[in-house]
């Protein structure tokens, strides 16, 4: 193992670098299968309920999607400021099943 002091750092290069050839891959069909909204298919479905979000970490949840839903009151003014300062990795936001923000 040579110690970091026997390197030595060239310039540093940044320039674009050259773009690489796109596979082939013909016609990719895609088939719908089910709604991100259709909890009936999930087997190991587990209900929690809280009055703020979840880690995923506290929900032993290490890879995929946690659905989150939440009723706002009807009285809500319109328009109203959304806040999402606890996503830390992506969160999609929906409202009545129509997407408006992807953070």
């Amino acid at each position: 193992m040579k110690a970091a002091s026997t390197y030595k750092l060239g310039p540093l290069d940044y320039s674009t670098p050259q773009q690489k050839p796109k596979g082939k891959y013909g016609i990719v069909r895609l088939e719908f299968l089910f709604s991100i909204f259709d909890t009936s298919l999930i087997d190991d479905k587990v209900t929690r309920i809280s009055r703020e979000p979840i880690a995923f970490e506290e929900l032993e949840v290490y890879r995929g999607y946690v659905l989150e839903e939440s009723k706002l009151p009807k009285d809500i003014s319109d328009p109203v400021i959304l806040e999402a300062p606890f996503v830390r990795d992506r969160g999609l936001v929906f409202v009545d099943r129509v997407g408006i923000q992807d953070r």
